[in-house]
């Protein structure tokens, strides 16, 4: 399933500002999915790829 960059804030738990940051500084962070060829064209997430991240984020947390 995909999912809006909203909903990718609300399974993280973070801001828009903050998905932004990591997408330049993560590179493991899932890419997004761009619809369309326009500026204003639609983004979007791989719901299995943001979840698989956010696991092995916490994962690598509690082993430090």
């Amino acid at each position: 399933m995909l999912l809006k960059i909203k909903d990718v804030c609300r399974i993280l738990k973070t801001s828009r500002n903050t998905i932004y940051a990591l997408q330049k500084k993560d590179p493991n962070f899932p890419k997004p999915i761009k619809c369309g060829d326009q500026k204003q064209g639609g983004v979007f997430y791989r719901e299995s790829e943001i979840k698989d991240w956010n696991l092995s984020f916490f994962l690598s947390i509690a082993n430090t």
